[in-house]
């Protein structure tokens, strides 16, 4: 498992943080230049804070409140949303396939990434209110309609001028550090203050008033914004092998290409594309291309079709745009991503499942994903990474327009 990764799903426990907050009054910032950077008298004092009352979900109530701070920030907040649906969703039980992450165990931000940018949540708070018990999953939560879709999830470096640079840019950070050698603990970083050399960051464990105070000097890790959200529309579907999120990333240099088939329905229309890389600033090219009779991707590029081009803006999910939006033919059909890159040094990558997670259940299915090499379209399931892991499916999503007729 590569370096990000092995970040990304570190547990997290949650404990009590004593340190008083410090209001400021009357402060404006407009960029990550600005010397104190605290939005608690604009945008987030549309945001109450949350308490998570028991050690164990900090995770999930970082996750959330980065994702409100966005919102209030970007003004397309309708109301609080739920931790306790993403609490839910990623406790299924050993009945069900996907996550296990019981309450009071903690998490990892790679769950909370998998639900924001598979279309499962977030919902409202209203629908599914935050309570202590009854966390395994329930099937109820698929009857309440997600409030929300995530299009980019970007990866941010923890570095002070990298943290400051989101922060304005997107409202907040989530990022995990270690509070002391038995414990590491999630909050949301959400301003700073160089007079004091310090980060203001609501936190669901601080007993007092969800706010504190870190030191410039904290060592962050897993740290991730929201770039790109938009409200949930019920004609838009998701295909997706990935919905449980990434494990790690298939890495080749100068050149990778990759597939995955799906099998689409009738009278839709593709409308975008999600990825997960690691390779910011490499060019990509999507295409459309039929499936043979064996149900590998046609390994022709004359049959391709072309949907789009551009660079992968940052590390994480991102969705490209596509210049060419066909309507899908019923049945199985492959999205086919390339990437290459001017420098022949850059490590070009996409993220994959994998079934040997033990924090996830997911049985193995073949003909699914694939990665070409020499000519030959080549199922992952039958690829062993450097660090003897299975692949099982790779991050390629496909999003849809139902065509009204």
């Amino acid at each position: 498992m590569n370096k990000l990764y092995k970040l990304i799903s570190t547990i997290f426990l949650s404990i009590s943080i004593l340190t008083t907050p410090f209001f400021m009054s009357n402060v404006k910032a407009n960029s990550s230049t600005e010397a104190v950077y605290d939005p608690r008298g604009t945008y987030q004092s549309k945001l109450e804070p949350k308490s998570q009352i028991i050690n164990g979900p900090c995770w999930a109530f970082a996750s959330i409140a980065s994702l409100e701070t966005f919102l209030a920030k970007k003004n397309m907040l309708d109301g609080t949303l739920s931790e306790k649906h993403l609490l839910n969703w990623a406790h299924r039980g050993n009945n069900n396939p996907g996550w296990n992450c019981s309450i009071s165990q903690g998490g990892a931000f790679r769950a909370s990434d998998a639900y924001f940018t598979s279309g499962n949540g977030p919902v409202l708070s209203k629908e599914m209110p935050y309570n202590t018990n009854d966390n395994v999953f329930d099937k109820r939560r698929d009857n309440i309609t997600p409030k929300y879709f995530i299009k980019g999830l970007k990866m941010v470096d923890s570095d002070i001028k990298s943290l400051k640079s989101a922060i304005s840019e997107y409202g907040a950070v989530t990022a995990g550090y270690k509070f002391n050698d038995k414990f590491e603990h999630g909050i949301s970083i959400i301003g700073w203050n160089n007079n004091l050399n310090k980060w203001l960051v609501k936190d669901s464990g601080s007993a007092r008033g969800g706010y504190c105070w870190l030191p410039f000097s904290t060592k962050f890790y897993a740290c991730y914004t929201f770039t790109d959200v938009e409200r949930y529309d019920s004609k838009k579907k998701i295909y997706q092998h990935d919905e449980f999120g990434v494990y790690g990333a298939v890495n080749r240099l100068s050149n990778l290409c990759c597939a995955n088939v799906y099998n689409f329905e009738k009278s839709e229309t593709l409308d975008s594309i999600m990825i997960n890389s690691e390779s910011a600033g490499a060019n990509y090219s999507l295409y459309y291309a039929p499936v043979s009779n064996d149900g590998t991707p046609n390994q022709n590029p004359s049959t391709w079709i072309k949907l789009g081009s551009g660079k992968i803006p940052y590390r994480g999910y991102s969705t490209c745009n596509l210049e060419c939006k066909p309507e899908l033919p019923e049945g199985k059909g492959a999205i086919i991503l390339r990437l290459n890159s001017e420098n022949d040094l850059q490590v070009l990558s996409v993220g994959y499942t994998s079934c040997d997670d033990k924090a996830i259940h997911i049985a193995p299915k073949a003909n699914i994903s694939y990665i070409l090499s020499k000519g030959n379209f080549i199922d992952v399931n039958k690829l062993i990474t450097s660090q003897k892991v299975s692949i099982h499916a790779l991050s390629i999503k496909a999003i849809t327009v139902k065509n009204s007729r």
